[in-house]
């Protein structure tokens, strides 16, 4: 049996370290923040890599007691202190909730903003230790508030986006580990928090170095300067990963990529058109070509909501895998255009070319380029390709609709009322009765419910923008669309309380998303993480957490069996 020691220091390579360490303001929202976070502020729950919402030592019990109204006890541990001493209680979560209300929606998954705003009040009980959290609306989600609990009795003092690299000092914990040191572009150190009230983590450090470039990184992973990282999947990995005694495992991230289409444009804003155009591919070939070179096997996308091998996920409403070029050509007739002697299509004499907005630099979107391109070409539809640097896509070009089409990342949250700001008005956003039920028919089949047609919506936020900019994806409704159905579905599904039921109206939104097209989707992102192979229980959350999401139940094997390693 393999035994872990007690003590010991891992070291995780990253590309850059937190400016703010909220990860609820929108310096903090990015994902290196979340990782060094995610031991250090307390949460209701983890995610798992199984997608199991697994309880942390923050509360004894965190339990529904009634549905009318919805009413959620939250038990705070008794033991439960910030590393300063003070102790941890229900004003930490109010302040926490007025505070969230106010900025959600300048943040990547703003969706959970109508969590927040479905509470009515928080009462403190118990000396503080008991929170009666009542919601004036049902939210199914619940378990996905109070992540990050920022320490109210600090942020009180400086601010809600005052936890800065100035003020280091002041990011007390109340996780396993503190921020005991931070040399801001090179390292930062987590050390164990002896007033942590859980189990004892097994290492005493966790060590964050900033290392620049794939080669670096696997210069640091063969010397053993680094025990954690993620590097570029491809075939080979596994095999130079195992020639150094180091262990490698690919899985899918919650990165989404998809084609988007501006809905106020002329020609693709028009539902036939965008019909070709799905018509016209063939996302399984395209998937193999791209992304299954670098990891055979990848599954193509087919729910915008819900990740791969998420519990609840439906795919059988899915379209257009593969290629139907007599569809096609019948729509693009039917469309008003004439397919030209060289091939290409015209309307009133003048050619149909399409400009697709693409990020610059990333070598696997170029790949895609190329399969998209001749697919669409064969199809008889002209595309040119538009490479810009990412930020400037998701900052202004998608915010403002300056584009026609365009290939993007999207995150995929494993909670999917947050998923609403992408797709269609924020849930609670749309006409609702007093009890929060969305107003209108809502029919027993997609098709029966098409009472609005889908319009084009005004440009996104400008704090959706900034948002987006330092997610480093798509985070509001950069197509446009406007499906009341949508709206109304969100506002359903968020307020069931029955899971099945819920997650069964999450997919009939992806079936109308199927009818509306706003986008098409293609793959989720693989992401490979390599550790040093004596570094044990290290695995990847589909969540901006990554690797960190139990960093708390690491350990250094006492007795690993010898392996053999070949030289690389």
């Amino acid at each position: 049996m393999i035994k872990l020691r007690n003590g010991g220091v891992a070291t995780v390579a990253v590309p850059y370290l937190p400016s703010n360490f909220n990860p609820s303001t929108p310096a903090g929202a990015n994902q290196v923040t979340q990782m060094v976070m995610e031991q250090v502020w307390p949460r209701t729950v983890v995610i798992d890599p199984s997608f199991n919402a697994v309880p942390t030592s923050l509360f004894d019990s965190a339990e529904l007691v009634s549905i009318s109204p919805q009413t959620v006890d939250y038990k705070i541990a008794a033991a439960a202190v910030w590393s300063d001493g003070t102790p941890l209680t229900a004003g930490d979560l109010i302040y926490n909730w007025h505070e969230q209300v106010a900025s959600a929606a300048s943040l990547p998954f703003s969706g959970v903003l109508a969590g927040y705003r479905d509470i009515a009040s928080i009462t403190a009980s118990e000396k503080g230790k008991l929170a009666t959290v009542v919601f004036r609306h049902p939210f199914a989600e619940w378990e996905g508030l109070f992540s990050n609990i920022v320490p109210a009795h600090i942020a009180q003092q400086i601010g809600w986006g005052g936890f800065d690299v100035a003020h280091v000092a002041d990011v007390v914990s109340a996780g396993p580990y503190f921020i005991a040191s931070s040399v801001p572009g090179q390292e930062l150190i987590l050390r164990r928090n002896k007033r942590w009230w859980g189990s004892a983590p097994h290492l005493d450090e966790i060590v964050f170095r900033v290392v620049s470039g794939e080669a670096a990184v696997w210069n640091d992973l063969e010397r053993g300067s680094v025990e954690v990282a993620v590097v570029d999947t491809r075939p080979s990995v596994a095999a130079q990963a195992d020639a150094h005694g180091l262990t490698a495992s690919t899985t899918l991230s919650p990165v989404l990529w998809q084609v988007c289409f501006n809905l106020a444009d002329a020609v693709v804003g028009r539902s036939i058109v965008r019909r070709a155009i799905a018509a016209s591919l063939d996302r399984v070939q395209l998937v193999d070509d791209t992304v299954g070179l670098l990891d055979p096997g990848m599954p193509v996308a087919e729910n915008r909501l819900f990740l791969d091998g998420a519990p609840g996920a439906d795919v059988s409403a899915a379209q257009f895998s593969i290629t139907n070029l007599v569809a096609a050509a019948a729509l693009m007739r039917r469309a008003g255009y004439t397919l030209a002697s060289n091939g290409y299509y015209t309307a009133a004499g003048s050619p149909l070319v399409l400009t697709v907005e693409a990020p610059s630099g990333v070598p696997l979107v170029a790949a895609v380029e190329s399969v998209l391109g001749a697919e669409m070409k064969d199809a008889g539809i002209a595309v040119v390709f538009d490479n810009i640097p990412l930020s400037k896509l998701l900052g202004s070009r998608l915010p403002n609709s300056s584009f026609e089409m365009a290939l993007v990342p999207y995150y995929v949250p494993v909670y999917q009322s947050w998923t609403s700001p992408l797709y269609g008005p924020p849930a609670r956003n749309v006409a609702t009765s007093g009890g929060g039920a969305a107003v209108g028919p809502l029919r027993g089949s997609s098709a029966g419910r098409r009472t609005v047609p889908p319009a084009a919506t005004s440009p996104v936020s400008a704090a959706a923008a900034e948002a987006a900019v330092h997610a480093g994806f798509v985070t509001g409704n950069v197509c446009g669309l406007t499906d009341h159905d949508v709206g109304s579905l969100y506002n359903e599904a968020s307020a069931q309380l029955d899971q099945p039921t819920a997650r069964g109206l999450y997919n009939e939104i992806n079936t109308l998303l199927w009818a509306d097209l706003p986008t098409i989707p293609l793959f989720q992102e693989p992401v490979t993480v390599v550790s040093a192979r004596n570094l044990l229980n290290v695995s990847e959350s589909p969540t901006w957490s990554g690797v960190m999401w139990n960093a708390q139940d690491w350990g250094i094997a006492q007795n690993l069996p010898p392996v053999t390693t070949t030289s690389g």
